[in-house]
């Protein structure tokens, strides 16, 4: 989650956890009206929905939210909280999910700035890394895609690699159209803005700057992207919720 928010100041958890704290304590009590809501970003995809207080236990808080909210929050294993009666968002652990249930319990709440909701395009990440070539300064790199949106791609290219923005490039990509479709092929002059070093690749970023039917192409793949991944969080949270029918029948035959 730290991709989608400003660095957060774990000095200052002692003064933001009473804050926070006392603000969850005056909702469950109903002297605040509750317009909690929770956030997540699961592979892309914002997830957004209410959430209800159930209790407080020292620093745990446990939540009731929807049932796609907690697969996010299981898959991420911390959550934005937003709420007007905060002077910011706050990013949380989380301490456990029970998914059937729809509770989550959540610790270590600190204030943050969610940068993600300021985007202009929706940023879709690949089920697996597709290997792409990427033409730059008279280069022929292979790279792995990891996630692309309509104005930009995000590319794993070897460790150590230089990344001088500003720098013409040219990206060659497939994107997957799921079983039985033929994969898309996408063409499109770049540009080379950031890169962070990691110790296994160099994350670069490129501006992908293509005409109109390159960008529809892209805007088809996402498009499909983000019904592969609504889908994915629909059938995680039925397996969940079979998985407990069957615990219960169990423990009812053992009885």
């Amino acid at each position: 989650m730290d991709e989608y928010c400003n660095p957060v100041d774990k000095a200052a958890y002692g003064a933001s956890i009473r804050e926070i704290l006392d603000v969850f304590r005056r909702i469950l009590a109903g002297e605040l009206d509750n317009d909690i809501s929770m956030l997540n970003y699961y592979k892309g995809i914002p997830i957004n929905y209410p959430a209800t207080i159930l209790g407080i236990d020292n620093e745990f808080v446990e939540f009731e939210t929807h049932a796609y909210q907690t697969i996010a929050i299981g898959h991420d294993k911390s959550t934005f909280i937003k709420s007007s009666h905060f002077r910011q968002e706050i990013l949380a652990e989380t301490f456990y999910v029970k998914i059937p249930s729809r509770e989550v319990s959540l610790k270590n709440f600190l204030f943050t700035k969610v940068l993600a909701e300021n985007r202009n395009y929706v940023r879709v990440a690949l089920q697996q890394a597709r290997t792409i070539e990427v033409d730059y300064a008279h280069q022929q790199l292979k790279g792995n895609l990891v996630d692309v949106c309509l104005k930009s791609a995000a590319v794993d290219l070897p460790p150590g690699f230089v990344l001088r923005p500003g720098t013409f490039s040219r990206i060659h990509m497939m994107l997957p159209m799921g079983t039985g479709n033929p994969d898309l092929s996408i063409d499109v002059p770049a540009r080379a803005s950031k890169a962070t070093a990691g110790r296994n690749a160099t994350r670069c970023i490129f501006d992908l700057q293509g005409d109109l039917p390159d960008e529809a192409r892209i805007a088809r793949f996402i498009g499909h992207r983000q019904t592969e991944i609504v889908n994915e969080i629909r059938e995680a949270f039925w397996a969940q919720e079979a998985k407990e029918r069957n615990r219960t029948a169990e423990r009812a035959e053992g009885s």
